[in-house]
């Protein structure tokens, strides 16, 4: 008998026609893969905007409150990336991140419970993005009624459209004050800047997708154009070591860093051993992850190369 999970992934993939699988078991040419690949990098590069918002403008001391920041965090790149009323269709990001980490949960439970103070159960976060998701759409029937089974592992979905509501009033409050008078040519407000470290070569394939996928670019559009805040930070591609916690945000530094160990996770698994992260960027210590450090040891082996193509 299939597992309440499976029936839940079955019944979000189908409907919604998005890869029920991560590139590393599917076709590497694959759209839906790249898809699948680029809206989870997509969301977490959002959560740690989260981060960055909560430590620059509302200052939050996130460190003695790494659940509820967490939290924001993932409520605040939900929001951003939700798409508007009536327009489901362009909320591919949005629905990748809840089968990744339902997907996150299940691989959890496979190599043993785990839980964190620090960290949102897995499968709790794929609910309450999905119930957010649900909320953000105010049509009747609800363009993503296929979600509340997914909602229901945490959630009610009666009170998905209050929670969206109530979310949106927090976040329109926190980004409006600077953002209405705005001049993008003379206000010297926002400073971003994308720096892209050198891969070790184990590394360049997921350097690569991820300068073609313009995650940063788009971040970095996102914080200029459409937030408009007093903020200051580096969005930073690199290497981050055999201890990766996914991307992180450093508030000593105001680095956003995107891990190039993520990305090859991402596109081919679990590496076979530590050789693909051997050699990770000196980091100030005070960053926050998205997430707990994945386990190293190898859970299937990376696949072959494709062959030469002719011609």
């Amino acid at each position: 008998m299939p597992s309440m999970k499976s029936i839940v992934l079955s019944v979000l993939m189908g409907a919604l026609a998005i890869a029920p699988r991560p590139a590393w078991a599917q076709d590497e040419t694959n759209a839906e893969a790249d898809l699948w690949v680029s809206g989870n990098l997509m969301f977490l590069a959002y959560h740690e905007l989260g981060h960055l918002l909560q430590d620059q403008v509302l200052g939050i001391d996130q460190i003695s409150d790494r659940l509820g920041s967490e939290q924001r965090a993932d409520d605040i790149a939900t929001w951003l990336l939700a798409p508007d009323p009536g327009e489901a269709d362009q909320s591919s990001e949005t629905i990748v991140a809840i089968e990744g980490w339902l997907l996150a949960g299940e691989m959890s439970a496979d190599e043993g419970p785990w839980t964190s103070v620090h960290y949102p159960d897995d499968n709790t976060r794929a609910a309450r993005i999905a119930c957010l998701l649900y909320g953000s759409d105010e049509e009747t029937p609800n363009a993503f009624e296929e979600l509340t089974p997914i909602i229901e592992m945490a959630f009610a979905p009666a009170a998905c459209r209050q929670d969206f509501a109530n979310l949106s009033t927090q976040v329109e409050a926190l980004l409006s004050p600077n953002a209405a008078n705005f001049d993008f040519n003379d206000n010297a407000l926002v400073r971003v800047r994308i720096q892209y470290a050198a891969p070790t070569p184990e590394l360049a394939d997921a350097a690569a997708f991820l300068r073609d996928a313009k995650i940063l670019e788009e971040l970095r559009d996102d914080l200029v154009e459409s937030i408009a805040m007093p903020i200051e930070v580096t969005l930073l591609a690199a290497s981050c070591g055999s201890r990766s916690t996914g991307f992180s945000y450093s508030r000593s530094t105001r680095v956003i860093t995107a891990c190039y160990e993520e990305v090859d996770w991402f596109l081919f698994g679990p590496p076979l051993n530590n050789s693909a992260t051997s050699q990770g960027t000196a980091l100030a210590g005070d960053e926050i992850g998205v997430r707990r450090p994945r386990q190293q040891a190898p859970l299937r082996p990376r696949p072959p190369p494709p062959p030469p193509q002719p011609g």
